[in-house]
C-alpha cells in the first residue's frame, strides 16, 4: 500500500458527508482506533484514502491526533465519523510545551505528556481487553505503560503469527493483524486469540494508580494523586508520572538493564512498581532511594539527554524533563535532607534499614524495603506500638519473623484447596480459615495470607467426607446440584463449607479430586439443596449490591463471561458505564432471566448431559431469541420454552 495519497480524490470539506456506517466513540477509545473501528468493515483497507473522504490530506495517517487540524477538518470529519466536532477534539493531542522549561510534549487529554512517552507509529493491544470490547484505548498509546490498567495484562506489540510489529498501516480493525492477510485479502491473525502474560497480582492495585495518573478521565487523575502523600499531591497528575518514570529509567540503568542501544521505554512493570512504592511509602522511602541509586556514569545514553549524575536524587533535579515546579519542590525537599537523615539514623527507626535486615536474617532485599515500609507506617500511626505487638527493635523482629514462615497468599490458599477465591474468602467470613493477623502479616509480601498448615487441614477435612464409590458416577455433580438448585449467586463457598462439614453424603468415582466441582457427585440432591439454602454463607439475589459485575451477571443468566462479553458488544446486555471493571444494574440482569432461558438450564430441564449441538440433540427447539456471529451460547424466550419447564417440573415433583 502506498503511503501517499492522489490530491484529485480529495473530497472538499463542504462536500464530506457521513460514512454509511457510523458507531459512537467509547469514552478512552483513541482517534485513530476510532477511524480504524468504524472503517474495518468497509470498502476502505487504506486509512489515507479513508482520510481522503474526510478532506483530510496526509501520508500519516497514524499521526492524525497530533496533526495541526484546522476547524474546518475537524468538522469534515466529525460529519464523515458521524459524531459531534466535541468528540472529535476531545481526542487530538495538540503540540504543548512543558512551562518554563520548553521541553517539546503535547496535550493529552487535559495534561502535559512528553512527546517520546506517545506511541504514534506502532501499535500496543490487550487481548484480553479487546475480548471484552474490541476497540482501542488511548492508555495503550502512553509508551512508559506496558500494560492495560482494566485487565492487567501485558500489551502485545508484535503479532505471535508473522512476528512483524503491529502498526497502523491497513483498516482491519482493533481485533486484526494488519500484516497478516488470507488469498482474499483479508486480515487473518485475530489477536484475541493469543493472550499473553499477567502481571503479578500483588502489584495491581499501585500500577493501576500509576497509570490512572495519565487516565483520559479527569477524576481518575484525581484519585490517583490521592494514592500518593504530600508533598506529591501538591504536583499534578502528570508531573508525578514524569518523575516516576524518571526514577524508574535510573533504576534500571543502575542495575544495567538499559545500554547505548536498548530502548528504556515501555518501563517494565515491576521496575514502575518498586518506583511507585518509593513516592507512596512517604518521604523517608524516598530520602532512601534517592540518597542510594546511583546512575551508570560510563554510558553514552545517559549523557546525551541527561546530565551526568551520582545519585538518583541528583538525577531528578538536573534532568530536563522535570517540570520547573517540581524542581523546586525537589530542591526543598533536599535542602531539609540532610537533617532528615540524621534525624532518621539516631531516632527510633534507626534499626528499621532494609538493607542491614535482609544481610543478618538472610531475607530478599525487596521484602525487607516491604517490611520496612509497613513497620514506619504502623509506627507512625499506632500510640504504643509495644502493647500492639509491633516489634520496635530489632530484638523484638528477630523474634516475630519464624511466625511469618509456612504462609501461602489468598490465591495460593484458594490453589492449594483446589478451589476459587471466594471459597477461601467464605470460610474465612465464618471463621473456618483465619488470615494471618497482625503484626506478623506486617512481614509477609502478600495483602492478605494464611497459614499453608490450616488451609492444608481443611483440604484435608474435605477430602475424608467424600466417600470413595464404585458407581459414584450415576448420581449428579456438585457443579449440576449447584446450578439445578435456582440459586443465584451459585453458593460455592456454602457447598465447599457443607461438604467438609461430613453433613451431607458426598462420592467420588476416582482415588483423586482434581476438581471438586466435577470430580464430587451428590448422593442426595434435595436435602443438601435444604442445607444450601439455610447456609449463611447462600446470598440470595436480595443480597446482591444493585450493581453485579461480570462474573456475578454470568452466573445469574446461566453461562460464562465470554457469553457476556458478546451480549454486550451487541447491545443486548448495557453496562452502567464503559469503565472496568464492568458494572451491570442487578435489575437488568434479572429482567433478561425472566425473559430467556440459556441453553444450559434447557439441556438439565430435558436431561441432556452429553455435550454436542443442541439443535442436533432436540429437534422441537423454539426459535433462537438473538442472532449474531460468533454466537457462543444461545437463549430462547422463556414463554416458548414454557412446555419444556413446565414438563420437567412437573417430572421433579
Amino acid at each position: 500500500m502506498s503511503w501517499r495519497y492522489s490530491k484529485d480524490k480529495l473530497v472538499p470539506l463542504a462536500d464530506v458527508v457521513p460514512a454509511f456506517l457510523t458507531f459512537e466513540p467509547k469514552a478512552d477509545e483513541s482517534l485513530v482506533g476510532f477511524i480504524d473501528r468504524t472503517f474495518a468493515r468497509t470498502v476502505f483497507a487504506n486509512p489515507i484514502a479513508a482520510l481522503a473522504q474526510a478532506g483530510i490530506a496526509t501520508n500519516r495517517p497514524d499521526f492524525l491526533a497530533s496533526l495541526d487540524l484546522n476547524e474546518g477538518q475537524i468538522d469534515a470529519l466529525a460529519r464523515r465519523l458521524g459524531v459531534s466536532a466535541a468528540l472529535i477534539r476531545d481526542r487530538l493531542h495538540p503540540d504543548s510545551r512543558m512551562l518554563g522549561s520548553g521541553v517539546r510534549g503535547v496535550d493529552f487529554h487535559g495534561q502535559f505528556l512528553r512527546l517520546t512517552f506517545l506511541e504514534r507509529e506502532r501499535r500496543r493491544v490487550s487481548p484480553r481487553a479487546l475480548e471484552i470490547s474490541p476497540y482501542h484505548r488511548a492508555i495503550w498509546d502512553v509508551r512508559p505503560i506496558a500494560f492495560d490498567p482494566d485487565t492487567m495484562e501485558l500489551l502485545l506489540s508484535d503479532c505471535p503469527v508473522c512476528a512483524k510489529p503491529l502498526g497502523r498501516r491497513r483498516l482491519c480493525g482493533p481485533e486484526k493483524c494488519d500484516k497478516c492477510i488470507d488469498d482474499r485479502g483479508l486480515p487473518s491473525t485475530d489477536l484475541r486469540d493469543h493472550l499473553q502474560p499477567m502481571v503479578p497480582e500483588e502489584e495491581w492495585e499501585l500500577l493501576r494508580n500509576i497509570a490512572g495518573l495519565v487516565d483520559t478521565d479527569p477524576k481518575t487523575r484525581e484519585r490517583s494523586c490521592l494514592r500518593f502523600p504530600e508533598p506529591w499531591r501538591s504536583l499534578g497528575p502528570g508531573e508525578i508520572f514524569h518523575i516516576l518514570v524518571e526514577m524508574s529509567v535510573a533504576n534500571e540503568a543502575a542495575i544495567g538493564q538499559l545500554g547505548p542501544s536498548s530502548p528504556s521505554l515501555p518501563l517494565k512493570p515491576t521496575s514502575l512498581h518498586s518506583v511507585g512504592q518509593v513516592l507512596a511509602g512517604g518521604l523517608d522511602t524516598f530520602f532512601d532511594w534517592a540518597g542510594t541509586t546511583l546512575t551508570r556514569k560510563d554510558l553514552p545514553h545517559w549523557t546525551v539527554d541527561r546530565p551526568v549524575a551520582t545519585t538518583g536524587f541528583e538525577r531528578l533535579v538536573k534532568c530536563p524533563h522535570i517540570s520547573p515546579a517540581a524542581k523546586s519542590l525537589l530542591s526543598e525537599m533536599r535542602s531539609g535532607s540532610r537533617v532528615a537523615t540524621r534525624l532518621r539514623r539516631t531516632g527510633a527507626f534507626a534499626w528499621l534499614n532494609a538493607k542491614n535486615l535482609a544481610e543478618e536474617f538472610d531475607l530478599d532485599l525487596t521484602r525487607a524495603q516491604m517490611i520496612v515500609t509497613r513497620l514506619k507506617s504502623v509506627l507512625k500511626q499506632v500510640p504504643d506500638p509495644a502493647a500492639a505487638g509491633v516489634p520496635t527493635s530489632k530484638e523484638a523482629f528477630a523474634a516475630l519473623l519464624p511466625r511469618a514462615v509456612g504462609t501461602v497468599s489468598l490465591n495460593n490458599a484458594a490453589f492449594v484447596l483446589k478451589a476459587g477465591v471466594e471459597v477461601v474468602t467464605g470460610l474465612e467470613e465464618i471463621g473456618v480459615l483465619n488470615a494471618v493477623p497482625e503484626p506478623v502479616s506486617l512481614l509477609i509480601e502478600a495483602s492478605k495470607s494464611f497459614y499453608e498448615a490450616d488451609v492444608r487441614e481443611r483440604l484435608a477435612s474435605f477430602l475424608s467426607a467424600v466417600t470413595h464409590e464404585r458407581g459414584a458416577s450415576l448420581f449428579p455433580t456438585m457443579e449440576a446440584v449447584l446450578k439445578n438448585s435456582g440459586l443465584r449467586p451459585l453458593p460455592f463457598a456454602a457447598a465447599w463449607h457443607l461438604a467438609m462439614s461430613g453433613d451431607v453424603r458426598l462420592l467420588r468415582e476416582d482415588d483423586e479430586v482434581n476438581d471438586w466441582l466435577r470430580d464430587v457427585y451428590v448422593a442426595d440432591e434435595a436435602p443438601f439443596v435444604e442445607l444450601l439454602r439455610a447456609h449463611p454463607l447462600t446470598r440470595s439475589l436480595r443480597d446482591l449490591p444493585p450493581e453485579v459485575t461480570t462474573q456475578v451477571a454470568a452466573q445469574m443468566i446461566d453461562s460464562d463471561i465470554v457469553v457476556v462479553g458478546q451480549l454486550v458488544r451487541n447491545k443486548i446486555l448495557v453496562p452502567t458505564s464503559g469503565a472496568r471493571p464492568l458494572l451491570f444494574p442487578r435489575e437488568q440482569i434479572e429482567r433478561f432471566v425472566a425473559a430467556y432461558v440459556s441453553t444450559p438450564e434447557l439441556k438439565r430441564a430435558l436431561g441432556i448431559s452429553s455435550a454436542g449441538r443442541f439443535d442436533r440433540q432436540y429437534r422441537d427447539l423454539p426459535e433462537s431469541a438473538f442472532e449474531f456471529p460468533n454466537q457462543r451460547s444461545r437463549f430462547y424466550r422463556r414463554k416458548d420454552c414454557a412446555f419444556i419447564l413446565a414438563a420437567a417440573a412437573a417430572r421433579a415433583a
